[in-house]
């Protein structure tokens, strides 16, 4: 039985180790990532992928956020 719900934001190196670790410890982790190869490694891992941000903060009551610096944020063309 899970021991609640979190939503993580940001699924890299720091935020994907908190995902890993809350899953394994029963709790039901919602995550999203820009990045579309760590959304596919944390699904793997257990955690529910969710498509943006907006769904993930109606689906999860406390919400941890792991972002990088604004300048190391690579902008899509």
């Amino acid at each position: 039985m899970a021991k609640g719900k979190v939503g993580i934001v940001g699924l890299g190196i720091m935020g994907g180790a908190f995902a890993r670790n809350l899953n394994a410890a029963g709790w039901r982790v919602i995550g999203y990532d820009v990045d579309r190869t760590r959304r596919r490694a944390l699904a793997r891992a257990g955690v529910e992928i969710v498509p943006d941000v907006a769904t993930l903060a109606t689906a999860a009551p406390t919400i941890v956020t792991s972002l990088t610096k604004p300048k190391k944020i690579k902008k899509k063309k």
